[in-house]
């Protein structure tokens, strides 16, 4: 059970770590590997980003697997805005109510209780889909879930390294997941793995091979 996907994301980085070290001879520069957690939340990509070391960077290449549901990688940008997630907004909402007694006087108060649950009702009545832009959630309301949204915080990272003159761009590992992210049942094509070590391999020889020139 691979629950998100991290464990995927771990092993990417410790395999291209292995090639990178096999090859050092042969590399310049400094390689760093973020292992960044709480993609879903503002405690995540957001908060990494005001690290000054993303602004020291000159390239960055963030991966996650299984978006998608096929085999297929994609890059770029153009990838994020497509399924529009590269944004999420969090709100905590509080419902005031007035006190009055059930029975004897229920005509002067508001129900609290009542309000949240249209208000929940009402939001969700909103259309949603996986090719559409809306993503609406109502994560916590009598119960402990969390709300959940993914790769939101790669812009983040991504704008500080372009911004400081640095090259970044995101890569996306399709790969069938079989049941939704977070379920206790997720899991992925572990064949997908080396693709993200192969690609990132790849774009290094390049930046290498580019500096020489």
């Amino acid at each position: 059970m691979h629950a998100c996907g991290h464990a995927s994301h771990t092993a990417i980085g410790l395999a291209l770590t292995k090639q990178i070290a096999e090859n050092r001879e042969q590399l310049s520069g400094e390689f760093i590997l973020v292992f960044q957690p709480s993609e879903e939340g503002p405690s995540g990509g957001e908060v990494f980003s005001k690290f000054d070391i993303f602004k020291q960077l000159d390239y960055l290449v963030p991966l996650h697997i299984g978006i998608i549901d096929i085999r297929k990688v994609v890059c770029g940008l153009a990838f994020l805005s497509l399924q529009s997630l590269q944004s999420l907004q969090s709100l905590k909402v509080s419902f005031k109510g007035k006190n009055a007694h059930a029975a004897i006087s229920p005509e002067k108060g508001n129900n609290a209780l009542l309000a949240a649950c249209m208000a929940v009702t009402n939001l969700h009545s909103i259309s949603q889909h996986r090719d559409g832009i809306t993503r609406i959630n109502t994560g916590k309301f009598t119960s402990d879930n969390p709300t959940n949204d993914i790769i939101k915080d790669a812009p983040f990272l991504m704008n500080q390294v372009n911004n400081n003159k640095g090259s970044a761009s995101y890569l996306c590992l399709g790969s069938s997941t079989f049941v939704v992210q977070h379920h206790p049942d997720f899991d992925f094509d572990e064949d997908m793995l080396i693709y993200g070590v192969d690609i990132r391999w790849e774009f290094i020889q390049c930046v290498l091979l580019e500096k020489s020139n």
